[in-house]
């Protein structure tokens, strides 16, 4: 049996146009951002993975944020 059904479409977007969406909402991609986001890219990292380096990071911001 073969699946010949409708597949899900794709929406991703290229970083170019992540970050000019980004700007447009008057919060700009730093460097960091980007470099992180083209790592992403680089390494073809799956969303769940993407997602959950993401939250890690906004963890350990946090957790630093507490210890000040």
């Amino acid at each position: 049996m073969s699946s010949n059904g409708p597949t899900e479409p794709d929406f991703r977007i290229t970083l170019r146009e992540a970050a000019h969406l980004q700007a447009m909402e008057g919060n700009p991609l730093d460097g960091e951002q980007i470099a992180m986001f083209e790592m992403f890219d680089r390494e073809e990292r799956s969303d769940e993975d993407r997602l959950q380096h993401i939250r890690d990071r906004a963890l350990k911001r946090i957790a630093v944020a507490a210890a000040e």
